[in-house]
C-alpha cells in the first residue's frame, strides 16, 4: 500500500544523523506551515503546525498524556512564531498516528484564518486524546463487533454507488462520532441495524430520535441479517476491514479518512485475529421511515419522558420496504 506523504517524510528524517528534533516541511499549500518531525534518539514520530506568536494555543489539558507529547517551542525572531508539536510515544501506532495527522491536515487545509485552523487543531486534539487512552481498554464486545461488520458493509454499498466520490462516501459514516444515526449526506440519513436472532427480525431502536425523519429530508433504515458462528464459512471482522481497505487503496485521503473513523470505532490492527466470529449473510433489506411507519417520534414523548428504547418486527413493516437498487440510486452523492 501506498505511505501517505508524512510517513515519507518521518522515513526521511530518520535517516538524518544525530540526535535531537528534526523537521521538514509537510506541504507548500497551507496557510500556515506544517512539518512532519522526528526525535532521535527517542524515535518520536510527530507533526508540527508553525502559528503567529498572538495565537492563543493553551496545551495545558494535554499534559502528561501516556501516548502523546503536546508542547510548544517559540521560533523566529523575538519570539514571533510557535511551533505546536504532537508526537507520538509508542511506534506500533505510528500508522493510524499518520492517518490521523493527514486527516487533520486536509480538514485544516479547508480553513482560511489561523485562528480557525488553530481551534481545529485543538479540537482534535482532544478528540485524539480520548481516543488514545481508549485505546488501551478492552476488546469490542460481540455487538459491538457485529454493529461495526454492518455499518462496514452499508458503507461498502455507498463506495459502490459512488465509485468517483470515495472521500466524500466515507464522510457519510458518521456513526461513530456519536452521531444519532449512522449515515448522513445533505439528503439522506440512514440507520443500520444488525441483527443475528432467529425470525421475526427485531431491531432495537435507542431513543426518540433515531428514527424521527422530521429532522432529515429523507430518513431510512437498513437491516443487515447474518448468521454468526466459529466456522470455516462467512467472513471475520478483520476481513471486511481489510475488503474497504482495498478499495480504497488508491486514494489516500479516503484510505486516511477510514482509518481514522476505525480508530474512532475502536477497532486496532493488534486486535484483529481476536475477533474470530465469522459472518454469513442471511438478507439485507432496507425501508423508508416516513408516513405510519413503527416508531416513535421526539413530538410523541410525554412532558418528562426521555432515553427511550424500544423494538421493531421488521416483519410488520412489509409496505415501507424498498429495493437495494433503489437504496443505491437514493445514496448516490
Amino acid at each position: 500500500m501506498q505511505q501517505s506523504p508524512i510517513s515519507e517524510l518521518w522515513d526521511i528524517l530518520e535517516k538524518d544523523k544525530g540526535n535531537g528534533l528534526f523537521k521538514r516541511l509537510y506541504g507548500a499549500n497551507l496557510l500556515i506551515d506544517v512539518f512532519a518531525t522526528f526525535q532521535a534518539p527517542e524515535r518520536y514520530y510527530g507533526v508540527g503546525f508553525s502559528f503567529s506568536g498572538n495565537v492563543h494555543i493553551n496545551v495545558r489539558p494535554f499534559e502528561n498524556l501516556e501516548r502523546l507529547i503536546v508542547g510548544i517551542a517559540e521560533t523566529g525572531p523575538a519570539n514571533s512564531k510557535q511551533l505546536l508539536i504532537v508526537q507520538i510515544l509508542d511506534e506500533e501506532n505510528r500508522d493510524i498516528f499518520a492517518s490521523l495527522c493527514e486527516d487533520l491536515i486536509r480538514t485544516i487545509s479547508n480553513l482560511a484564518d489561523e485562528r480557525k485552523i488553530a481551534n481545529a487543531v485543538i479540537n482534535q486534539l482532544e478528540r485524539w486524546k480520548t481516543l488514545f487512552d481508549r485505546s488501551c481498554c478492552a476488546l469490542l464486545s460481540a455487538e459491538a463487533q457485529k454493529g461495526l461488520f454492518g455499518e462496514l458493509h452499508f458503507l461498502q454499498k455507498v463506495l459502490a454507488a459512488n465509485p468517483e466520490k470515495p472521500l466524500e462516501a466515507v464522510e457519510t459514516w458518521t456513526g461513530i462520532e456519536a452521531e444519532i444515526r449512522d449515515f448522513r449526506a445533505e439528503h439522506w440519513e440512514v440507520e443500520v441495524k444488525t441483527s443475528s436472532t432467529g425470525s421475526p427480525q427485531k431491531v432495537k431502536i435507542n431513543g426518540e430520535r433515531q428514527l424521527d425523519e422530521t429532522s432529515a429530508e429523507k430518513l431510512y433504515l437498513f437491516h443487515l441479517s447474518v448468521e454468526v458462528s466459529k466456522s470455516s464459512t462467512g467472513q471475520t471482522l478483520g476481513e471486511k476491514v481489510a475488503e474497504v481497505r482495498a478499495s480504497l487503496a488508491e486514494n489516500l485521503p479516503a484510505l486516511n479518512l477510514l482509518e481514522t473513523k476505525l480508530f474512532e470505532a475502536g477497532f486496532k490492527n493488534s486486535d484483529e485475529p481476536k475477533y474470530d466470529s465469522r459472518y454469513t449473510l442471511r438478507s439485507e433489506r432496507a425501508y423508508r421511515v416516513e408516513g405510519e411507519f413503527p416508531r416513535i417520534r421526539e413530538r410523541d414523548l410525554r412532558k418528562g419522558v426521555g432515553s427511550v428504547s424500544y423494538s421493531i418486527v421488521l416483519g410488520d413493516c412489509g409496505e415501507y420496504e424498498i429495493g437495494l437498487d433503489e437504496l443505491s440510486e437514493v445514496v448516490a452523492l
